[in-house]
């Protein structure tokens, strides 16, 4: 990317899917959450497409600008994702057309797989993009998901949380007895995701 655009914009790729990771910080560590079996469920549905995009805004501005900059970048990558014959979640449309309805010029061969993490520094800049500048730094994404070297890259976010798939249950966290509540284990396990870092 351009050296104008990295400093709106930071893009971290990785060749496997990864939980965002202030979702790690907030529901998977420490004692369990009350929503952490809902963004589990959330990201074994996910489970089946084999490409994650994060696109994560800055929390010193305002949450309508933060939510709105993150929504037309968005629409930016899915645009360039249609555009080279994908569908939103990495697999090859079908049949492959462009943003515009009409063919592609090169059908992909194999669907795009990895997550892509998008960290928006900048939100106003982003605002003040046009549909086409969006686009282009989604052109800038997809072309670089399309290398080999991206599609075989290690981990490039450091302390990057991977999601595997596992059936044996995970460590059940210590917690103060409560009076009101009893935990009860259960005799059946349901399938559960373990988190692991990723070494550079």
């Amino acid at each position: 990317m351009a050296a104008a655009a990295s400093r709106v914009l930071g893009v971290s790729y990785c060749a496997r899917r990864a939980f965002r990771p202030h979702h790690m910080a907030q529901y998977f560590t420490g004692p369990e959450h009350t929503l952490t079996a809902y963004w589990l469920h959330r990201y074994e549905e996910k489970l089946s497409e084999p490409l994650w995009i994060h696109i994560v805004g800055s929390y010193q501005v305002k949450p309508v600008v933060r939510n709105s900059s993150r929504r037309r970048l968005r629409r930016g990558i899915h645009a360039a994702l249609a555009e080279a014959g994908y569908a939103v979640d990495g697999k090859i449309a079908q049949p492959p057309l462009g943003s515009d309805g009409a063919s592609v010029i090169q059908t992909p061969t194999a669907p795009l797989t990895g997550t892509v993490m998008v960290t928006i520094k900048d939100a106003l800049a982003v605002m003040e993009m046009g549909e086409e500048e969006c686009l282009k730094v989604g052109r800038e994404i997809v072309q670089k998901l399309r290398t080999p070297k991206a599609q075989g890259a290690r981990p490039l976010i450091q302390g990057l949380i991977i999601l595997t798939s596992s059936l044996s249950p995970p460590a059940t966290p210590r917690r103060k007895k409560l009076t009101n509540r009893t935990n009860r284990p259960t005799d059946n396990p349901t399938p559960v995701l373990l988190l692991h870092f990723a070494r550079q």
